[in-house]
């Protein structure tokens, strides 16, 4: 049996490579960077205008009206998005009502 020096390795390994594929530089990398949240891409003038907003069941995602980023079944048929709407919170009305962009 013929051993193969180590030097070929050692230069992989420096170079950052480890031996499953990953970058040595990605290992290390912060992954606690607070991810923003996308702006609802409804426009006022359809969100406001009263006409076709059903509320459905689809799958479970956060609501898009929430500040505290709570999770709902409920969406509006129309603008496409999650909204809470349950026996404490409504937020599908709060959407949708004029002067409430937030």
């Amino acid at each position: 049996m013929v051993l193969q020096p180590l030097r070929p390795f050692i230069e992989v390994q420096e170079k950052g490579w480890i031996g499953c594929g990953a970058l040595l530089s990605s290992v290390g990398r912060e992954t606690d960077v607070p991810r923003k949240r996308r702006a609802i891409a409804v426009p006022p003038d359809v969100r406001t205008d009263g006409v076709d907003h059903l509320p459905t069941w689809g799958t479970r995602q956060r609501c898009k009206h929430c500040t505290v980023s709570h999770f709902s079944h409920v969406f509006c048929s129309k603008c496409r998005v999650n909204l809470c709407l349950n026996k404490h919170r409504n937020c599908f009305w709060a959407f949708h009502e004029k002067g409430t962009y937030g």
